[in-house]
């Protein structure tokens, strides 16, 4: 699988920089972000009753949202996963209780050859060139994949130049029918989904699609998928 370093940009980007202090406004608001949005809604994907007693979240920056995460399991055996040695020594401060390697996700897998209960792919793959590739592997390791997509062919993004150099390094952009074709390339299965709509705004705030249009803003998509039909 092709993969594209970016750890410049993780390492050493103001942003990165001030996620890692926990008392800048842009920490907050990432945090805002996880608990609030993310966190609320993935948590709702995993069936009930589902025991999760091994998670791996790829992509994981400090943490923030595997450490928060729910599950039917009382004590999972978390591990976290980021190409960013700085983030991950920051991570590794915060949550001493989780596994932390700062490797690819590809070389991991190699290394460790382990199958998990769920990985996690929290807006991951819109940075990966392959994304069908780096999806499968994560269905072939895990019982259960949760994805977090962004949905960003909307007018709001109309101009904006994905690929290599995009400012936020996202190789493409998804609407839902990409979505599920993703799930489906990568031979897995959509179980349960959730799709939501926000706009960008200094907090995060839900707005009916009804309300604002469904050509602008950002939908966001929570999938869980694994490789059998719940």
């Amino acid at each position: 699988m092709e993969f594209t370093d970016f750890k410049n940009i993780y390492e050493n980007s103001d942003e990165y920089r001030d996620i890692r202090n926990r008392e800048s406004f842009a920490y907050k608001h990432y945090f805002d972000i996880v608990i609030n949005w993310k966190i609320k809604y993935l948590s709702r994907v995993i069936p009930v009753g589902t025991e999760i007693n091994s998670i791996l979240e790829v992509g994981c920056a400090t943490c923030d949202l595997l450490a928060s995460f729910s599950s039917a399991a009382v004590s999972p055996n978390r591990t976290g996963l980021y190409i960013s040695d700085k983030n991950i020594a920051e991570a590794k401060n915060r949550y001493p209780g989780i596994s932390f390697f700062s490797l690819p996700f590809e070389v991991f897998i190699q290394q460790k050859q382990k199958v998990f209960d769920l990985i996690i792919l929290s807006d991951i793959l819109e940075h990966v060139p392959d994304d069908v590739g780096m999806l499968k592997l994560a269905g072939d390791h895990a019982r259960y994949v949760l994805l977090n997509l962004p949905l960003e062919k909307c007018r709001e993004f109309r101009k904006r130049e994905y690929g290599p150099n995009d400012f936020r390094g996202h190789f493409r952009a998804y609407d839902v029918k990409d979505a599920r074709k993703l799930v489906a390339d990568a031979d897995l299965s959509e179980g349960n989904s959730i799709l939501k709509h926000y706009v960008t705004q200094k907090r995060v705030q839900e707005i009916p699609v009804e309300q604002i249009g469904s050509e602008s803003g950002r939908d966001e998509t929570f999938v869980g998928k694994h490789k059998l039909c719940l």
